[in-house]
């Protein structure tokens, strides 16, 4: 499966000139004081035009997570299309989950997750679930990792996930280092998606009374 790359948003992870230049003039609500008349119009036109770069990121975040974990997770909980995903700037998706999806949290933290439960059980503050932190990240360079996190008021098994799947002590979560790069026109997203089944299949084999059983994409 391919994804679209914006020709800006290529620009933005590839190129450090870019990626400040389109930086400093997000930072700047107003043009300097200094910029005469005849360039403000220039002004106006590259900071519209670096105002897409961010909406769509957004975009691309919303898309990757709906075909990685998603995907991965549809048979474990339910999950809202990518469409819905990316459109809806509501923490609440539905009754049994949410997540961080606005432009602007999106954008900051270069990071988009979502919290999935899974099962509730009768506790001594009522009823307790377990959750699984799934996020969709990109590094500085451009690089796509994926996170698996999860949190649960029952004891949790470390898991043994392949692929290239390392527990970050950091973190605090299981991390996979892609090493796709959100450059080109086009990503190859099928690894990652395979990454993905693999987390979920480890964590149902273990933690689930009815693990799934998937081949991978």
């Amino acid at each position: 499966m391919r994804l679209r790359i914006s020709e800006g948003l290529g620009l933005y992870f590839s190129d450090l000139g870019t990626r400040a230049k389109i930086d400093s003039i997000l930072e700047n609500e107003r043009p300097s004081a200094a910029l005469g008349m005849s360039h403000l119009s220039e002004w106006i036109a590259a900071k519209t035009e670096a105002q897409t770069i961010p909406l769509d990121f957004y975009v691309l975040m919303g898309r990757l997570w709906s075909a990685t974990w998603g995907v991965a997770l549809k048979d474990v909980a339910p999950s809202p299309a990518a469409d819905e995903m990316v459109s809806t700037l509501r923490e609440e998706l539905e009754p049994n989950s949410y997540a961080s999806v606005t432009s602007h949290d999106v954008w900051a933290s270069k990071t988009i997750e979502r919290f999935t439960s899974l099962r509730a059980s009768a506790g001594k503050r009522g009823k307790q679930r377990t959750q699984l932190r799934t996020a969709v990240m990109v590094t500085i360079g451009g690089e796509v990792h994926l996170s698996l996190a999860v949190e649960s008021p029952f004891r949790i098994r470390r898991l043994v996930i392949p692929g290239g799947w390392k527990w970050s002590d950091l973190a605090h979560a299981y991390e996979h280092r892609s090493g796709i790069k959100v450059r080109a026109k086009h990503i190859d997203i099928s690894p990652l998606r395979g990454a993905a089944r693999n987390a979920v299949d480890a964590f149902a084999k273990v933690h689930l009374s009815n693990p799934t059983s998937r081949a991978a994409a």
